[in-house]
């Protein structure tokens, strides 16, 4: 069987995803498709949003289970916990709950200069209460999971927590961004 993607020409078969429920194999390799698939999302956001909240809406119990069992899975070791700790008091900082120090002495930041920049990095047509509702989310430009650290006093740790890494981002977007960079 011979297969030529139509967009770059590749030929190894092994690049070439199968096709679900109807055997054979897709007719644009795995890089291709994948490609594809951003630039359909980048031009449909709109339908994208109404695919995801629809299918949350079907399976909201199922997703709340995953997500536990994730947030579990992850607060098992001491890295998740820390890392846990840090953007519930962070979170509560911004958003005027109460005033947690722990994490400025961990970050060598404080609040003042972390809300400073976060609001240079707020999406055109959102604002700062935006996120104080929820609708924006702290997000790591290098997520979180890519860096390699075990206490506040690794190198890694003080680059994922610094102002550089740090952004507001659409809740959307960054859910779907997910543990991409």
């Amino acid at each position: 069987m011979e297969r030529i993607c139509p967009d770059c020409g590749e030929t190894d078969l092994s690049k070439f995803g199968f096709r679900d429920g109807r055997g054979g194999l897709k007719y644009v390799c795995k890089v291709c498709e994948n490609e594809r698939s951003k630039k359909w999302l980048r031009e449909h956001p709109a339908v994208n949003r109404a695919r995801v909240a629809a299918n949350r809406v079907k399976n909201t119990d199922r997703i709340r289970e995953k997500e536990k069992e994730y947030s579990l899975q992850r607060r098992a070791t001491e890295r998740g916990r820390l890392d846990n700790r840090l953007k519930s008091s962070i979170a509560g900082t911004l958003r005027g709950y109460k005033n947690h120090k722990k994490w400025q002495e961990l970050t060598g930041i404080n609040a003042e200069e972390l809300k400073k920049h976060l609001q240079k990095t707020i999406p055109p047509g959102y604002g700062w209460e935006d996120y104080v509702s929820g609708k924006l989310q702290l997000d790591h430009k290098t997520p979180i999971c890519k860096f390699t650290y075990q206490t506040p006093d690794d190198d890694d740790f003080k680059k994922c927590w610094s102002l550089e890494n740090m952004q507001l981002l659409a809740a959307f977007d960054n859910g779907a961004k997910g543990r991409r960079g």
